[in-house]
Protein backbone atom coordinates (compact mmCIF):
# COMPACT_ATOMS: atom_id res chain seq x y z
CA UNK A 1 0.00 0.00 0.00
CA UNK A 2 2.77 2.06 -0.28
CA UNK A 3 2.79 4.83 -2.61
CA UNK A 4 5.47 4.47 -5.71
CA UNK A 5 6.10 6.23 -8.98
CA UNK A 6 6.00 9.57 -10.24
CA UNK A 7 4.09 12.51 -8.96
CA UNK A 8 1.48 13.98 -11.34
CA UNK A 9 1.85 17.56 -11.64
CA UNK A 10 -1.90 19.32 -11.16
CA UNK A 11 -2.77 22.77 -12.18
CA UNK A 12 -3.82 24.05 -8.64
CA UNK A 13 -0.87 22.58 -6.96
CA UNK A 14 2.30 25.35 -5.91
CA UNK A 15 5.27 24.84 -7.81
CA UNK A 16 9.02 26.56 -6.95
CA UNK A 17 11.96 27.69 -8.43
CA UNK A 18 14.07 24.46 -8.51
CA UNK A 19 16.90 26.19 -7.44
CA UNK A 20 15.24 26.31 -3.97
CA UNK A 21 13.21 23.67 -3.53
CA UNK A 22 14.33 22.85 0.10
CA UNK A 23 13.58 26.06 1.13
CA UNK A 24 10.14 26.21 -0.32
CA UNK A 25 9.24 23.05 0.95
CA UNK A 26 10.15 24.06 4.74
CA UNK A 27 8.32 27.70 3.71
CA UNK A 28 5.32 25.94 2.67
CA UNK A 29 4.86 23.87 5.78
CA UNK A 30 5.62 26.85 7.92
CA UNK A 31 2.55 28.22 6.12
CA UNK A 32 -0.46 25.10 6.80
CA UNK A 33 -2.55 26.14 9.32
CA UNK A 34 -1.63 22.76 10.97
CA UNK A 35 1.52 23.35 11.99
CA UNK A 36 2.25 24.78 15.37
CA UNK A 37 4.20 28.10 15.98
CA UNK A 38 7.35 25.78 17.68
CA UNK A 39 7.56 23.71 14.53
CA UNK A 40 7.44 26.88 12.80
CA UNK A 41 10.79 27.98 14.86
CA UNK A 42 12.34 24.48 14.42
CA UNK A 43 11.49 24.62 10.35
CA UNK A 44 13.02 28.01 10.29
CA UNK A 45 16.03 26.83 12.02
CA UNK A 46 16.44 23.87 9.81
CA UNK A 47 16.94 26.13 6.47
CA UNK A 48 18.95 28.43 8.77
CA UNK A 49 21.02 25.71 8.71
CA UNK A 50 20.86 24.43 5.20
CA UNK A 51 20.56 27.27 3.05
CA UNK A 52 20.25 31.07 4.47
CA UNK A 53 23.67 30.66 7.23
CA UNK A 54 25.48 29.20 4.21
CA UNK A 55 27.82 31.23 1.98
CA UNK A 56 26.13 32.08 -1.28
CA UNK A 57 28.69 30.09 -3.18
CA UNK A 58 27.22 28.56 -6.69
CA UNK A 59 27.79 25.12 -7.44
CA UNK A 60 29.41 26.46 -11.05
CA UNK A 61 32.04 28.67 -8.42
CA UNK A 62 32.76 25.88 -6.46
CA UNK A 63 33.67 23.36 -9.37
CA UNK A 64 35.98 25.76 -10.83
CA UNK A 65 37.41 26.54 -7.62
CA UNK A 66 37.92 22.75 -6.76
CA UNK A 67 38.99 21.82 -10.74
CA UNK A 68 36.61 19.14 -10.86
CA UNK A 69 34.60 17.27 -14.03
CA UNK A 70 31.24 17.12 -13.13
CA UNK A 71 29.26 14.13 -14.41
CA UNK A 72 25.20 14.32 -14.11
CA UNK A 73 24.20 11.22 -11.45
CA UNK A 74 22.50 9.52 -13.68
CA UNK A 75 25.46 9.24 -16.49
CA UNK A 76 28.43 8.38 -13.42
CA UNK A 77 29.79 4.90 -13.79
CA UNK A 78 30.65 3.26 -10.39
CA UNK A 79 33.15 0.74 -10.87
CA UNK A 80 33.26 -2.16 -7.97
CA UNK A 81 36.80 -2.84 -6.32
CA UNK A 82 37.70 -5.80 -5.37
CA UNK A 83 41.05 -5.42 -3.41
CA UNK A 84 41.60 -2.62 -1.63
CA UNK A 85 45.58 -2.47 -2.70
CA UNK A 86 44.06 -2.74 -6.27
CA UNK A 87 45.80 0.27 -8.88
CA UNK A 88 42.08 1.64 -8.84
CA UNK A 89 41.35 1.73 -5.07
CA UNK A 90 45.25 3.54 -4.60
CA UNK A 91 44.86 5.72 -7.82
CA UNK A 92 41.47 6.76 -6.14
CA UNK A 93 42.92 7.44 -2.88
CA UNK A 94 45.60 9.95 -4.57
CA UNK A 95 42.44 11.47 -6.08
CA UNK A 96 40.09 11.75 -2.70
CA UNK A 97 43.45 13.01 -1.14
CA UNK A 98 43.92 15.88 -3.78
CA UNK A 99 40.38 16.73 -3.23
CA UNK A 100 40.15 16.62 0.32
CA UNK A 101 43.25 19.38 0.37
CA UNK A 102 41.30 21.55 -2.16
CA UNK A 103 38.07 21.68 0.09
CA UNK A 104 40.14 22.02 3.45
CA UNK A 105 41.46 25.20 1.11
CA UNK A 106 38.76 26.24 0.37
CA UNK A 107 36.83 25.87 4.32
CA UNK A 108 39.49 28.01 5.29
CA UNK A 109 39.90 30.78 2.79
CA UNK A 110 35.98 31.18 3.39
CA UNK A 111 36.16 31.47 6.99
CA UNK A 112 39.22 34.03 6.84
CA UNK A 113 37.38 36.01 4.14
CA UNK A 114 33.66 35.78 4.59
CA UNK A 115 33.17 33.90 8.57
CA UNK A 116 30.91 31.20 7.06
CA UNK A 117 31.43 27.60 5.55
CA UNK A 118 31.15 27.21 2.07
CA UNK A 119 27.68 26.05 1.08
CA UNK A 120 27.68 22.10 0.92
CA UNK A 121 27.27 20.56 -3.15
CA UNK A 122 27.82 16.76 -4.56
CA UNK A 123 31.23 17.87 -4.34
CA UNK A 124 31.83 17.60 -1.49
CA UNK A 125 31.54 13.52 -1.76
CA UNK A 126 32.66 11.07 -3.89
CA UNK A 127 29.78 8.39 -5.70
CA UNK A 128 30.74 4.89 -5.78
CA UNK A 129 27.46 2.77 -6.67
CA UNK A 130 24.10 3.34 -6.13
CA UNK A 131 22.87 0.53 -3.27
CA UNK A 132 18.90 1.09 -3.65
CA UNK A 133 16.44 3.02 -5.24
CA UNK A 134 12.84 4.60 -4.33
CA UNK A 135 9.46 6.52 -5.38
CA UNK A 136 11.19 9.69 -5.84
CA UNK A 137 15.14 8.83 -6.39
CA UNK A 138 18.04 6.39 -5.70
CA UNK A 139 20.62 5.86 -2.74
CA UNK A 140 23.85 5.92 -3.55
CA UNK A 141 27.47 4.58 -1.57
CA UNK A 142 28.95 7.45 -1.36
CA UNK A 143 32.55 8.76 0.27
CA UNK A 144 32.66 11.75 2.97
CA UNK A 145 36.03 13.33 1.39
CA UNK A 146 37.34 15.08 4.29
CA UNK A 147 37.34 12.36 6.60
CA UNK A 148 37.20 8.91 4.03
CA UNK A 149 34.06 7.66 5.85
CA UNK A 150 31.37 5.90 3.84
CA UNK A 151 27.94 7.17 3.86
CA UNK A 152 24.75 6.92 2.18
CA UNK A 153 23.61 9.95 -0.30
CA UNK A 154 19.93 9.53 -1.18
CA UNK A 155 18.85 11.38 -4.29
CA UNK A 156 15.48 13.07 -4.58
CA UNK A 157 14.91 14.07 -8.62
CA UNK A 158 12.94 17.36 -8.18
CA UNK A 159 10.41 16.85 -10.80
CA UNK A 160 9.13 13.89 -9.41
CA UNK A 161 8.22 16.37 -6.52
CA UNK A 162 6.05 19.46 -8.07
CA UNK A 163 3.49 18.44 -6.24
CA UNK A 164 2.79 20.32 -2.71
CA UNK A 165 1.79 16.76 -1.19
CA UNK A 166 5.36 15.15 -2.71
CA UNK A 167 6.78 18.30 -1.53
CA UNK A 168 5.60 18.04 1.90
CA UNK A 169 6.42 13.98 2.27
CA UNK A 170 9.85 14.53 1.94
CA UNK A 171 10.44 17.45 3.90
CA UNK A 172 8.51 15.44 6.48
CA UNK A 173 11.02 12.49 6.63
CA UNK A 174 13.71 15.44 6.87
CA UNK A 175 11.78 16.94 9.51
CA UNK A 176 11.21 13.97 11.64
CA UNK A 177 15.25 12.30 11.23
CA UNK A 178 16.17 16.02 12.54
CA UNK A 179 13.98 15.90 15.44
CA UNK A 180 14.75 11.87 15.89
CA UNK A 181 18.37 11.90 17.98
CA UNK A 182 18.76 8.18 19.01
CA UNK A 183 21.17 5.34 18.85
CA UNK A 184 19.15 3.07 16.70
CA UNK A 185 17.43 5.63 14.15
CA UNK A 186 19.38 6.16 11.08
CA UNK A 187 20.95 9.25 11.86
CA UNK A 188 20.33 12.30 8.55
CA UNK A 189 23.86 14.29 8.72
CA UNK A 190 23.46 16.75 6.35
CA UNK A 191 20.81 18.05 3.49
CA UNK A 192 21.79 20.41 0.38
CA UNK A 193 20.66 20.79 -3.38
CA UNK A 194 21.29 21.77 -6.96
CA UNK A 195 19.29 22.35 -9.89
CA UNK A 196 18.25 18.86 -10.34
CA UNK A 197 17.91 17.00 -7.17
CA UNK A 198 17.72 17.40 -3.35
CA UNK A 199 20.20 15.55 -1.58
CA UNK A 200 20.05 13.80 1.78
CA UNK A 201 22.96 12.59 3.72
CA UNK A 202 22.23 9.66 5.83
CA UNK A 203 24.81 7.58 8.01
CA UNK A 204 25.62 4.35 6.01
CA UNK A 205 24.73 0.43 7.48
CA UNK A 206 27.18 -1.75 5.62
CA UNK A 207 25.73 -5.40 6.90
CA UNK A 208 22.62 -4.19 4.96
CA UNK A 209 18.68 -5.06 6.25
CA UNK A 210 17.37 -7.30 8.37
CA UNK A 211 15.24 -9.37 5.90
CA UNK A 212 18.54 -10.43 3.97
CA UNK A 213 20.28 -11.28 7.05
CA UNK A 214 17.39 -13.18 8.42
CA UNK A 215 17.14 -14.90 4.51
CA UNK A 216 20.69 -16.17 5.06
CA UNK A 217 20.31 -17.65 8.47
CA UNK A 218 16.49 -19.07 7.32
CA UNK A 219 15.23 -17.59 11.12
CA UNK A 220 17.40 -15.90 14.06
CA UNK A 221 18.04 -18.10 17.29
CA UNK A 222 16.17 -16.38 20.14
CA UNK A 223 19.38 -15.37 21.49
CA UNK A 224 19.91 -13.52 18.88
CA UNK A 225 16.38 -12.53 18.02
CA UNK A 226 16.56 -10.58 21.69
CA UNK A 227 19.51 -8.86 21.03
CA UNK A 228 17.93 -7.75 17.58
CA UNK A 229 14.87 -7.16 18.50
CA UNK A 230 15.62 -5.06 21.72
CA UNK A 231 17.62 -2.32 19.61
CA UNK A 232 14.13 -1.84 17.39
CA UNK A 233 12.03 -1.14 20.04
CA UNK A 234 14.31 0.92 21.73
CA UNK A 235 14.69 3.10 18.81
CA UNK A 236 10.81 2.67 17.99
CA UNK A 237 9.96 3.62 21.81
CA UNK A 238 12.04 7.24 20.93
CA UNK A 239 9.90 7.44 18.17
CA UNK A 240 6.77 7.06 20.17
CA UNK A 241 8.01 9.17 22.76
CA UNK A 242 8.60 11.87 20.76
CA UNK A 243 4.91 11.47 19.09
CA UNK A 244 6.16 9.78 15.82
CA UNK A 245 4.45 7.13 14.39
CA UNK A 246 6.29 5.26 11.32
CA UNK A 247 3.49 3.28 9.82
CA UNK A 248 5.91 0.75 8.15
CA UNK A 249 7.72 -1.26 10.37
CA UNK A 250 9.60 -4.05 8.79
CA UNK A 251 12.47 -5.89 8.05
CA UNK A 252 13.61 -3.88 4.65
CA UNK A 253 13.46 -1.31 7.05
CA UNK A 254 15.87 -2.39 10.13
CA UNK A 255 19.44 -1.68 9.02
CA UNK A 256 22.79 -2.96 10.86
CA UNK A 257 25.58 -0.73 10.83
CA UNK A 258 29.15 -2.85 11.13
CA UNK A 259 29.01 -3.67 15.24
CA UNK A 260 25.47 -4.83 14.46
CA UNK A 261 23.91 -1.90 16.04
CA UNK A 262 20.11 -1.98 14.91
CA UNK A 263 19.32 1.48 12.44
CA UNK A 264 15.58 1.75 11.47
CA UNK A 265 15.28 3.73 8.51
CA UNK A 266 12.91 5.03 5.81
CA UNK A 267 10.36 7.50 7.13
CA UNK A 268 8.59 8.36 3.97
CA UNK A 269 5.23 7.60 5.22
CA UNK A 270 6.04 8.53 9.03
CA UNK A 271 3.85 11.21 11.07
CA UNK A 272 3.62 13.15 13.90
CA UNK A 273 0.17 11.92 15.74
CA UNK A 274 -1.73 13.47 18.91
CA UNK A 275 -3.97 11.89 21.44
CA UNK A 276 -7.34 11.37 20.30
CA UNK A 277 -5.90 11.78 16.52
CA UNK A 278 -7.93 9.81 14.10
CA UNK A 279 -5.71 8.85 11.08
CA UNK A 280 -7.40 8.17 7.50
CA UNK A 281 -4.67 7.33 5.57
CA UNK A 282 -3.68 3.91 4.21
CA UNK A 283 0.32 3.13 4.16
CA UNK A 284 2.62 0.11 5.36
CA UNK A 285 3.70 -3.48 3.61
CA UNK A 286 0.60 -5.37 3.03
CA UNK A 287 2.05 -8.21 5.07
CA UNK A 288 2.45 -6.56 8.06
CA UNK A 289 -0.23 -3.96 7.74
CA UNK A 290 -2.48 -3.66 11.10
CA UNK A 291 -6.55 -4.77 10.17
CA UNK A 292 -7.52 -1.35 11.72
CA UNK A 293 -5.79 0.08 8.77
CA UNK A 294 -7.38 -2.35 6.26
CA UNK A 295 -10.84 -1.42 8.00
CA UNK A 296 -10.55 2.22 6.82
CA UNK A 297 -12.49 3.64 9.17
CA UNK A 298 -9.76 5.27 11.11
CA UNK A 299 -7.03 4.39 13.30
CA UNK A 300 -5.14 6.37 16.36
CA UNK A 301 -2.19 6.47 18.32
CA UNK A 302 1.33 3.67 17.56
CA UNK A 303 -0.99 0.83 17.86
CA UNK A 304 -0.43 0.02 14.02
CA UNK A 305 3.28 0.37 14.99
CA UNK A 306 3.10 -2.34 17.90
CA UNK A 307 1.21 -4.76 15.36
CA UNK A 308 3.82 -4.49 12.57
CA UNK A 309 6.36 -4.98 15.55
CA UNK A 310 4.75 -8.30 16.01
CA UNK A 311 5.11 -9.32 12.67
CA UNK A 312 8.45 -8.78 12.75
CA UNK A 313 9.14 -10.69 15.87
CA UNK A 314 7.37 -13.78 14.15
CA UNK A 315 9.48 -13.06 11.12
CA UNK A 316 12.60 -13.39 12.30
CA UNK A 317 12.14 -15.88 15.05
CA UNK A 318 10.24 -18.21 12.21
CA UNK A 319 11.47 -16.79 8.64
CA UNK A 320 7.92 -16.40 7.63
CA UNK A 321 5.30 -14.08 8.51
CA UNK A 322 1.86 -14.91 10.01
CA UNK A 323 -0.52 -14.00 7.34
CA UNK A 324 0.14 -15.07 4.10
CA UNK A 325 -2.43 -14.95 1.07
CA UNK A 326 -2.20 -14.83 -2.79
CA UNK A 327 -3.22 -11.31 -3.63
CA UNK A 328 -3.49 -8.55 -1.47
CA UNK A 329 -7.98 -9.16 -1.27
CA UNK A 330 -7.37 -12.62 0.60
CA UNK A 331 -4.16 -11.07 2.48
CA UNK A 332 -6.53 -8.66 3.72
CA UNK A 333 -9.15 -10.79 5.20
CA UNK A 334 -6.51 -13.29 6.79
CA UNK A 335 -5.28 -10.08 8.64
CA UNK A 336 -8.74 -9.64 10.06
CA UNK A 337 -9.94 -12.90 11.24
CA UNK A 338 -6.23 -12.73 13.28
CA UNK A 339 -5.92 -16.47 12.87
CA UNK A 340 -2.39 -17.60 12.13
CA UNK A 341 0.20 -20.38 13.78
CA UNK A 342 3.47 -20.11 15.84
CA UNK A 343 5.78 -23.04 15.51
CA UNK A 344 6.37 -25.42 18.17
CA UNK A 345 10.03 -24.35 18.42
CA UNK A 346 9.44 -21.06 19.34
CA UNK A 347 9.48 -20.76 23.05
CA UNK A 348 6.33 -20.05 25.05
CA UNK A 349 7.22 -16.85 26.67
CA UNK A 350 8.08 -15.93 22.78
CA UNK A 351 4.79 -16.63 21.76
CA UNK A 352 3.28 -15.05 24.72
CA UNK A 353 4.90 -11.83 23.35
CA UNK A 354 3.99 -12.00 19.60
CA UNK A 355 0.45 -12.92 20.70
CA UNK A 356 -0.25 -9.44 22.86
CA UNK A 357 1.78 -7.31 20.08
CA UNK A 358 -1.57 -9.01 17.52
CA UNK A 359 -4.02 -8.45 19.16
CA UNK A 360 -7.25 -7.33 16.53
CA UNK A 361 -8.09 -4.83 18.97
CA UNK A 362 -5.73 -2.07 19.38
CA UNK A 363 -6.50 -0.89 22.55
CA UNK A 364 -5.62 -4.64 23.63
CA UNK A 365 -2.22 -4.92 22.47
CA UNK A 366 0.76 -4.75 24.41
CA UNK A 367 2.05 -1.06 25.07
CA UNK A 368 6.35 0.06 23.44
CA UNK A 369 7.01 0.33 27.10
CA UNK A 370 5.47 -3.17 28.28
CA UNK A 371 7.49 -5.12 25.35
CA UNK A 372 10.34 -4.22 27.53
CA UNK A 373 9.25 -5.28 31.20
CA UNK A 374 8.18 -8.79 29.14
CA UNK A 375 9.42 -12.08 30.37
CA UNK A 376 10.93 -12.75 27.04
CA UNK A 377 13.80 -10.68 27.92
CA UNK A 378 14.62 -12.45 31.32
CA UNK A 379 15.80 -15.31 30.11
CA UNK A 380 19.04 -16.26 27.76
CA UNK A 381 22.39 -14.56 27.86
CA UNK A 382 23.36 -11.52 29.50
CA UNK A 383 23.78 -9.49 26.18
CA UNK A 384 22.90 -6.49 28.08
CA UNK A 385 25.86 -5.99 30.41
CA UNK A 386 27.63 -4.00 27.10
CA UNK A 387 28.81 -0.61 26.72
CA UNK A 388 27.00 2.35 25.71
CA UNK A 389 28.06 3.55 22.11
CA UNK A 390 27.79 7.10 23.06
CA UNK A 391 28.20 7.60 26.64
CA UNK A 392 30.71 4.82 27.40
CA UNK A 393 29.00 3.52 30.82
CA UNK A 394 28.37 -0.02 31.21
CA UNK A 395 24.45 -0.90 30.65
CA UNK A 396 22.72 -2.93 32.61
CA UNK A 397 19.57 -3.32 30.20
CA UNK A 398 19.63 -4.46 27.11
CA UNK A 399 17.14 -1.48 26.28
CA UNK A 400 20.06 1.32 26.65
CA UNK A 401 20.09 1.63 30.17
CA UNK A 402 16.33 3.06 29.91
CA UNK A 403 14.19 1.70 32.89
CA UNK A 404 11.74 -1.22 32.15
CA UNK A 405 8.67 0.69 33.74
CA UNK A 406 5.31 0.15 31.84
CA UNK A 407 4.32 3.84 33.19
CA UNK A 408 6.77 5.93 31.15
CA UNK A 409 3.97 6.42 28.45
CA UNK A 410 0.51 5.81 27.94
CA UNK A 411 -0.61 3.20 25.11
CA UNK A 412 -1.62 5.85 23.30
CA UNK A 413 1.69 7.57 22.85
CA UNK A 414 1.20 10.68 25.28
CA UNK A 415 4.16 11.67 26.92
CA UNK A 416 4.59 12.18 30.71
CA UNK A 417 7.26 13.19 32.59
CA UNK A 418 9.42 10.44 32.49
CA UNK A 419 9.01 10.06 28.79
CA UNK A 420 9.77 13.66 28.42
CA UNK A 421 13.30 13.45 30.41
CA UNK A 422 14.31 10.55 28.33
CA UNK A 423 17.89 11.29 27.17
CA UNK A 424 18.88 11.25 23.38
CA UNK A 425 21.78 9.69 22.57
CA UNK A 426 24.69 12.08 23.47
CA UNK A 427 27.31 13.09 21.19
CA UNK A 428 30.21 14.45 23.64
CA UNK A 429 33.06 16.82 22.29
CA UNK A 430 36.35 15.24 22.66
CA UNK A 431 39.28 16.45 21.92
CA UNK A 432 41.33 14.40 19.44
CA UNK A 433 38.65 13.97 16.93
CA UNK A 434 37.79 18.19 17.53
CA UNK A 435 41.47 19.04 16.94
CA UNK A 436 40.97 17.03 13.72
CA UNK A 437 37.93 18.60 12.30
CA UNK A 438 39.57 22.27 12.94
CA UNK A 439 42.55 20.42 10.46
CA UNK A 440 39.36 20.37 7.86
CA UNK A 441 39.06 24.33 8.47
CA UNK A 442 36.52 24.81 10.51
CA UNK A 443 36.88 26.91 13.83
CA UNK A 444 36.94 25.21 17.16
CA UNK A 445 33.64 27.43 18.55
CA UNK A 446 31.77 26.38 15.33
CA UNK A 447 32.20 22.93 15.27
CA UNK A 448 31.51 23.03 19.41
CA UNK A 449 28.28 24.79 18.61
CA UNK A 450 27.09 22.65 15.60
CA UNK A 451 27.15 19.68 17.95
CA UNK A 452 25.73 21.04 20.74
CA UNK A 453 22.63 22.24 18.59
CA UNK A 454 22.49 19.19 16.58
CA UNK A 455 22.98 20.92 13.44
CA UNK A 456 22.71 19.27 10.15
CA UNK A 457 26.25 20.97 8.31
CA UNK A 458 29.45 19.27 6.69
CA UNK A 459 31.32 20.50 9.89
CA UNK A 460 28.84 18.52 12.04
CA UNK A 461 29.03 15.63 9.28
CA UNK A 462 32.91 15.52 9.49
CA UNK A 463 32.90 15.57 13.87
CA UNK A 464 30.25 12.78 14.02
CA UNK A 465 31.79 10.37 11.45
CA UNK A 466 34.85 10.59 13.19
CA UNK A 467 33.21 9.78 16.47
CA UNK A 468 31.38 6.53 15.42
CA UNK A 469 34.88 5.52 14.13
CA UNK A 470 36.49 6.12 17.29
CA UNK A 471 33.47 5.03 19.36
CA UNK A 472 33.66 1.59 17.09
CA UNK A 473 37.18 1.23 18.34
CA UNK A 474 36.54 1.41 21.78
CA UNK A 475 33.84 -1.66 21.67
Amino acid sequence: MKEHGKSSHKKNSKSCNSENLLEYIIKGLSASKKTSHKNETIISSIIKETSKSNMKLNEKCLINTLNIDKQDIDQSIFKEKTSSNSPAILEERKDDEYLKDKLIKLIKESFRTRGHYPQTTLDFYRLVKMIGKGAFGKVFLGVHLLTGKYVAVKSIEKKYIKEESSQKRIFQEVYILKKINHQNVIRLLEVFENKRYLFLVLEYAPKGDLLKYVKKKTRLEEDVAKEIFAQIVSGLRHCHRNLILHRDVKLDNVLLDKNNKVKICDFGVSRFVKKGQTIKEQCGTPAYIAPEIIKDKGYEGCYADIWSLGVLLYAIVTGSVPFKADNIEDLHKVILKGKYIIPNYVSESCKDLIRKMLQLNPYNRISIEAIGSHSWFDKGPEFGRRESMYDGQIRNSIFDGEHRRTHSMDKNCKKNTIAEVEPASVIRILEPILQKVEGFGYSREFVIQSINSNSCNHASVSYYLLYEEFQGEKC
